[in-house]
């Protein structure tokens, strides 16, 4: 059992520029849908943030995080929130979660709304969102911030995609490993091999030619300033049976498919695609910390892509106008030259599958967690659709 406290703002804390945005539904989708209005948040001049215990049953390195559909997270104390007070033992959950950033100083911050779980006489239960927190730094009183994003060349809002903000955008490479081995017309070959119109094999679009690869190397000396760009190892088999076929080292932001059950029933579509960073939480999948340099290798073909890298289905680069932060100048100017409509389609690509991002991607990895199920069912690893 762990317990931990967390500083917890009541709703009135708060002044937003939507109505009810932070309780209008427990899965936090309200943001995105309003995305377009650009929606803000400000914790109010004098706000007065609760201190509050809880106790944290769940197994592993589960009970080091207050998570969303757990029983085992309760109040140590009771807990009186506006004119409510919730006993001892109450169920208090991380409902949903959102980054937002100070426009002013380009600080990003992430808000938890948090939620308890009160039950019926008849066993029924409701979660209700009672206030938010913080992960990590605090804003300033009176701070307004807003959902990311940016004005396009047409002066239009443009939205973040998928409000994917976990970190700056250097530790958003994503990318693959040297000596990653990748599908091709030809069988697998060494990643830092391939070369510009080589046959790589696709999910949905047999062997397409690489348009782009890209490369960055990352020393000591950066990687311990910056470890949050270490690479993920993903060991054989940890996402179903030998997938991967083989250890597979990739950049944190790099997204893995998941096709299950379990993914059909939270998106609608039974794949998805989750960074690997979202998936720590599971056997196999580790932050590989004996590394001491790095290079990342970028493959872009003519659209978002699903590939196969050491037998896991994969993606591409994304070449969204965000994503593309991720990257350095020069080489946004070249795929900007390869793809000029990059430049003039005021929409942003459509990528191969759902992303889900953040708090989805965890939630994910935690239910397979939950129900000792493989990421990628077996052993129909190379159906799509």
């Amino acid at each position: 059992m762990s317990s931990y406290s967390i500083n917890l703002y009541s709703l009135s804390d708060a002044t937003t520029n939507i109505s009810n945005i932070l309780t209008a539904q427990t899965n936090g989708a309200q943001w995105d849908d309003n995305q377009w209005s650009r929606p803000t948040l400000t914790v109010n001049t004098g706000a007065t943030a609760t201190h509050v215990t809880v106790n944290d049953t769940d197994s592993g390195s589960a009970a080091d995080t207050l998570d969303d559909d757990s029983t085992n997270q309760v109040l140590t104390a009771p807990l009186t929130i506006g004119s409510t007070t919730y006993a001892t033992g109450t169920e208090l959950q991380n409902e949903y979660e959102v980054t937002l950033v100070d426009a002013d100083t380009g600080i990003f911050y992430r808000v938890v709304a948090i939620s308890v779980r009160e039950y019926s006489r008849w066993g029924n239960y409701t979660d209700n969102i009672i206030g938010f927190t913080f992960e990590g730094d605090v804003p300033d009183e009176g701070v307004t911030l807003s959902y990311p994003g940016s004005y396009n060349r047409w002066g239009r809002w443009v939205p973040d995609y998928n409000n994917n903000y976990d970190a700056d955008y250097q530790s958003m490479v994503p990318c693959f490993t040297k000596g990653t081995l990748i599908d091709t017309a030809q069988g697998p070959r060494a990643v830092e091999t391939l070369k510009v119109g080589d046959l790589v094999v696709t999910a949905d679009h047999g062997v397409a030619p690489l348009r782009w690869i890209g490369s960055r190397r990352l020393q000591a000396d950066l990687l311990n300033t910056a470890p949050q760009m270490l690479p993920i190892r993903i060991t054989k088999g940890a996402l179903g049976p030998d997938i991967p076929a083989q250890d597979l080292l990739v950049s944190p932001q790099h997204r893995m498919l998941v096709r299950s059950r379990i993914a059909e029933r939270m998106a609608g579509t039974h794949e998805v695609l989750v960074a690997a960073k979202h998936l720590l939480s599971l056997p196999g999948v580790e932050i590989d910390r004996n590394v001491t340099e790095v290079t990342y290798l970028h493959l872009v073909f003519d659209q978002h892509e699903i590939i196969f890298a050491q037998g896991a289905a994969t993606e591409s680069l994304y070449t969204g106008e965000q994503a593309l932060k991720a990257i350095s100048s020069e080489a946004r100017q070249e795929i900007w030259a390869l793809f000029p409509s990059l430049l003039t389609d005021p929409e942003a690509p459509k990528p191969a599958r759902q992303i889900f991002a953040g708090k989805l991607g965890r939630k994910l990895a935690f239910r397979h967690l939950k129900n000792n199920k493989a990421l990628v069912a077996a052993p129909e690893k190379r159906r799509f659709h």
